[in-house]
């Protein structure tokens, strides 16, 4: 048997510090930490251990780490926003890698030379067009199963076909 739930008192609740109000908790703040920098043994970007090193157990850490991950992630994506890296910066650098430019060392004139790097030309425009939806959706086949009708006008079809090459027939004695 079960106690009711009743509504509480908002009167009586204790207030929540500025951790909890955020909807993080130390563990998650310590997790947020080893994600974003690595721990002694891992490299950074590594969820399910950054969720052990946090202090969540192993059967935690597999089934929650990539729900952690993706509020680390959430944060960076702000941060990165608050250091004036959006949406129209990233726009404006995608521009600037279409004009990409690489140098190679020219032993003939001893001096480095200035050529396009169409790798990285390449990869701006894919990711630009990616990013507008350009590429197409692939096509579904449709069966149609209507006869299609071709007027050549007052000459008929067999006029406008060239001449079909003659069955040579085997003489008697050929096989």
């Amino acid at each position: 048997m079960t106690k009711p739930k009743t509504p509480s008192n908002p009167h009586h609740e204790k207030p929540a510090d500025s951790a909890e109000q955020e909807g993080v908790n130390p563990r998650q703040a310590s997790f947020d930490a080893f994600y974003l920098n690595g721990g002694l043994n891992f490299s950074p970007g590594n969820a399910y251990k950054s969720a052990i090193a946090a202090g969540y157990s192993p059967t935690t850490a597999k089934s929650n780490c990539h729900i952690l991950a993706r509020r680390a992630s959430i944060k960076v994506t702000i941060a990165l926003e608050a250091l004036g890296c959006d949406g129209f910066s990233q726009a404006a650098k995608l521009l600037e890698l279409r004009e990409a430019k690489t140098v190679r060392w020219n032993q003939k004139t001893e001096e480095w030379d200035e050529f396009e790097d169409a790798d990285v030309q390449l990869r701006a425009t894919q990711e630009i067009n990616r990013l507008q939806d350009a590429y197409p959706a692939p096509k579904e086949k449709v069966e149609d199963s209507r006869p299609i009708t071709i007027v050549f006008g007052k000459k008929s079809l067999s006029e406008y076909m060239p001449p079909l090459a003659e069955e040579k027939k085997p003489k008697i004695g050929e096989k």
